[in-house]
């Protein structure tokens, strides 16, 4: 079997039909988180179009690249077209269990985005070796690919690793890379320790930072996660209907205690907690504050460079048109009081946000 290249990444994410696909999985999606998809499913189309042209503008060879990469997870890696279907629209469609939301193509080209300016700012020149372009391409495309694959996100950085070292040496034992396209045994160990690298568990002595491309992996995923407050916007919407116990503000956990959460991730009695599992204001905090923590001075140029440095004021604001959004949807006033989406809160959100802000690493 031979590998053939697609064409064009971008087309390839608007050969599926979301609507349909969203329809089969969740035939009982309301109107209101119809839309939510909806809003999401075309700001997908158009970042992975724009996201796609700039990439291979600024390097040309990487199309090539990621055109390979794209047809090896359509067919080595995936194997059926309901699974690549997912992967092409990040896991789209409120479902809690859906560990591949977020973790698709789109995303897949935020951190390939990032990790060439990331590599560019850490190199003498503004070119990168092809090698080097390809290692990025791939283990861009591949290092969450266990989401999809598994439908998992529990040790997923090494569960991905695995399931590309087996298909990806598989596919060059069997031939099935077309000539012209290099890519050999070597070339998989470094994409597998680029996909290893991004556990941000890892300490900066780990061997695996010996690959270069997997310091730029770590830090581009950590920007494509925390640079993009609209991504968490979308999830929390959903989850204002998933989850019957999730809130948006819980006004009765103190700063101390959220402080401790974020620095250790327990709480003043000890018990491990996650920013998620306590409110979406925290969460939202962790991700756009305390998450970023590069290794490299070059990852902060990057985010210089981009214009997205975020301030409390800012955070703040998307918070509030979230509220609004949620008090317009005609919910219970219980409803909204338990998930802390209240005009009423407003303060007392503004006032943690500024606190948290100061408090930052």
């Amino acid at each position: 079997m031979n590998i053939q290249p697609v064409n064009s990444i971008y087309d390839e994410r608007e050969s599926v039909d979301w609507e349909s696909w969203v329809n089969k999985h969740c035939p009982s999606t309301g109107k209101i988180l119809f839309d939510v998809l909806a809003e999401m499913a075309k700001e997908q189309s158009s970042d992975v179009y724009n996201l796609e042209c700039e990439i291979s503008q600024l390097f040309p060879s990487a199309k090539n690249h990621m055109n390979l990469a794209l047809a090896c997870i359509k067919t080595l890696v995936l194997k059926n077209q309901e699974s690549y279907q997912e992967y092409l629209l990040d896991g789209i469609a409120p479902d809690k269990e859906l560990a591949s939301s977020e973790h698709g193509l789109r995303h897949a080209l935020q951190v390939l985005f990032y990790a060439v300016k990331i590599m560019q700012k850490q190199s003498a020149t503004p070119k990168l070796e092809d090698k080097s372009l390809q290692y990025l391409v791939w283990s861009a495309f591949l290092h969450d690919i266990s989401c999809t694959v598994k439908h998992s996100r529990k040790n997923h950085e090494i569960e991905s690793a695995n399931i590309v070292d087996q298909s990806l040496t598989q596919a060059i034992n069997d031939r099935c890379i077309p000539q012209g396209y290099d890519l050999n045994k070597c070339d998989v160990k470094h994409i597998v320790n680029a996909i290893k690298g991004h556990n941000k568990s890892l300490g900066r002595d780990d061997s695996v930072y010996n690959y270069e491309e997997a310091l730029a992996i770590r830090d581009a995923d950590l920007l494509a996660s925390s640079l993009h407050i609209s991504r968490f916007v979308r999830i929390h919407k959903m989850n204002l209907f998933l989850w019957t116990n999730w809130k948006f503000f819980d006004p009765n956990v103190d700063l101390e205690n959220r402080l401790l959460i974020l620095n250790t991730g327990k709480d003043k009695n000890g018990k491990p907690k996650s920013a998620h599992s306590i409110d979406a204001i925290l969460d939202f905090v962790k991700n756009v504050f305390w998450k970023i923590n590069f290794f490299h001075k070059s990852s902060d140029d990057v985010v210089q460079q981009t214009g997205r440095n975020i301030d409390d004021e800012s955070l703040f604001q998307e918070m509030k048109k979230f509220i609004n959004w949620a008090s317009k949807l005609g919910l219970p006033k219980c409803r909204l009081e338990n998930t802390g989406t209240t005009q009423e809160n407003l303060g007392l959100i503004k006032d943690c946000i500024q606190k948290l802000y100061e408090k930052r690493p």
